[in-house]
């Protein structure tokens, strides 16, 4: 499935098509460039769900946690981690087992660890189209 996202006005309209799927996946991977519109993605889903201070991506922190009323979401920007092993160490592996939401910026490291059954959101930019989010189930075509 491909949600198309002309301009930055159009993104309430391609995250309302994606909210149907929180209902189903607790664990989603965001993939794509610098830029490409990940975190205004996550910024806007969270608008809509309820979170009045979402505090953009946690590049720094690693990981933010926000509770709303759909359960408690973490938001990852796993950008500057180099090893697997800085995800144990703080306990980040351990924490994929849980019935929480996971929002995972740069989800690389930890594809071998979530769900099999996990949303891949796979953000591209089109000179002609804006942004186009792909969306995948455990890396098969919805």
């Amino acid at each position: 499935m491909e949600i198309k996202c002309p301009n930055l006005e159009q993104l309430p309209v391609a995250v309302e098509r994606f909210l149907p799927f929180l209902k189903e996946y607790r664990q989603i991977l965001f993939y794509g460039e610098m830029g490409s519109g990940k975190t205004s993605f996550i910024g806007e889903l969270f608008k809509q769900i309820g979170v009045a201070d979402f505090n953009g991506s946690p590049t720094y922190s690693l990981v933010n946690e926000y509770d709303t009323p759909l359960g408690t979401f973490h938001h990852l920007d796993l950008y500057r981690v180099e090893r697997e092993e800085e995800l144990f160490d703080i306990g980040l592996i351990e924490q994929l087992e849980s019935s929480d939401f996971f929002l995972i910026e740069w989800p690389q490291l930890v594809e071998d660890y979530v769900d099999e059954k996990h949303l891949s959101l796979y953000f591209s930019l089109d000179a002609e189209m804006g942004r186009i989010i792909s969306l995948k189930e455990a890396g098969k075509e919805l």
